[in-house]
């Protein structure tokens, strides 16, 4: 589906599920109800999921900087490095993620070969 070619002003139109309607003075389709920002609280009505790092309800491309308190209320996603200065690795990993031993100076991923979850040795050759 695409949006109407010629399209009349406050003309609406819905694409995957998302409602837009048509701006004659911008020239452009905007999201309705667009996502609101009330003082502190910016709220994002996209329920689209993330299945990569370029897709998702919110997608910044570069650092993004949280000074207070991140609650998540489903699965975070895996590939966030942990270290440890043991033999014994992370609890509780997901698949991708990375966990660098810190004694043997080890890098290792978690992932599962179809069987099993297994923790992999990703180092590579040493350099002596």
């Amino acid at each position: 589906m695409s949006f109407p070619a010629s399209p009349t002003n406050g003309q609406t139109t819905t694409l995957n599920g998302i409602t837009y309607a048509y701006s004659a003075s911008t020239n452009s389709w905007v999201r309705t109800p667009a996502p609101t920002y009330t003082g502190t609280v910016l709220t994002v009505l996209s329920t689209t999921s993330s299945i990569s790092t370029t897709t998702g309800a919110v997608v910044v491309a570069g650092d993004v900087i949280i000074a207070g308190t991140v609650n998540v209320n489903t699965v975070v996603a895996p590939g966030v490095p942990k270290s440890t200065t043991t033999s014994t690795p992370p609890p509780a990993p997901s698949i991708g993620d990375i966990w660098y031993y810190t004694g043997s100076d080890l890098v290792f991923r978690y992932t599962n070969d179809g069987v099993n979850s297994v923790w992999v040795d990703i180092t590579g050759p040493v350099r002596r």
